[in-house]
């Protein structure tokens, strides 16, 4: 499947391969644009996990930080997954939660290895209630665009949006058990703990 935000783009690529064959111009250069915005699109269908107490990753990627950090006055174990260029860039609600909050902030473009990025970057932040604290989502050079939704709860797995490039943080509380360490890469969602 194709994600919706890219739907158009594939379409557009697709009827640019038919004329091009039609023609008989420029036939590899639209069949390799083709072909590249179906993987950068691409949505693949998670498997659910039945443990309610499941930590799941939001995007893939590779982990490049673990660390416990003060977050807007409390403790939280802070995870950031800086998405890949070819994973999946479907935003996924990582646990069955109530969003209570959802800022979005204006910003650049900013390629994220770039320290400044995390502050520079337009970039939204999710506020949950229960076991969830929240998630910050900061777009990369490759993410023009906030194009992210914010329903009143959601199911894990649910789709929230998408991501072209950037960064996913998740601060959970410290309580919680991770299984990964930083460089892993991670499938969107694949099993990163529990709470």
């Amino acid at each position: 499947m194709i994600a919706k935000q890219g739907q158009k783009w594939v379409i557009l690529s697709a009827f640019l391969v038919l004329l091009s064959i039609l023609f008989e111009i420029f036939i590899p250069f639209f069949l390799f644009v083709f072909i590249f915005l179906v993987i950068f699109f691409r949505n693949l269908q998670p498997k659910k996990i039945a443990d309610k107490n499941a930590i799941l990753s939001p995007i893939g990627g590779r982990v490049s930080e673990i660390c416990i950090c003060e977050f807007e006055g409390q403790k939280a174990l802070k995870i950031a997954i800086k998405k890949s260029f070819f994973s999946s860039g479907v935003l996924r609600a990582f646990c069955d939660t109530e969003i209570l909050k959802f800022k979005k902030l204006h910003g650049l473009f900013l390629c994220n290895f770039i320290k400044s990025s995390e502050f520079l970057n337009s970039r939204a932040i999710y506020y949950f209630k229960d076991n969830a604290i929240a998630m910050r989502v900061i777009y990369g050079v490759f993410s023009r665009r906030i194009s992210l939704n914010a329903p009143k709860s959601v199911k894990v797995l649910d789709e929230l949006g998408f991501l072209g490039s950037g960064v996913v943080i998740l601060y959970l509380p410290l309580n919680s058990k991770i299984f990964l360490s930083v460089g892993e890469r991670v499938r969107n969602s694949a099993l990163l703990g529990y709470f």
